[in-house]
């Protein structure tokens, strides 16, 4: 008895897992689709059209503003996890001018 039902559990988890990684592919295709019209819209709106390279320049600007936005984020998230937190800093604040 317990043979059978994981003959038939095993499949049904397969098939529940692989409906969620569809899922989550056709949540990021329609974000990465999303992001693609707006761009499109925004070097349009500027006047250039397709073949032009000032529409492909303003393209690749805007993408290599989104990877910089999340390199620097990833930088962020990076350094605080670094620091330690409650230690006084190496040399105390003085004002020496007053």
């Amino acid at each position: 008895m317990k043979t059978v039902s994981w003959i038939v559990a095993f499949p049904l988890a397969i098939c529940a897992l692989l409906s969620a990684c569809t899922s989550y592919a056709r949540h990021e295709h329609s974000r990465v689709l999303a992001t693609a019209k707006q761009d499109d819209a925004a070097c349009q709106a500027q006047g250039w059209r397709f073949p032009e390279p000032r529409y492909v320049t303003c393209r690749m600007d805007l993408q290599d503003a989104r990877l910089h936005r999340d390199w620097m984020n990833l930088q962020l998230m990076h350094q605080t996890q670094a620091q330690p937190t409650g230690i006084p800093p190496a040399y105390p604040y003085k004002e020496t001018y007053r």
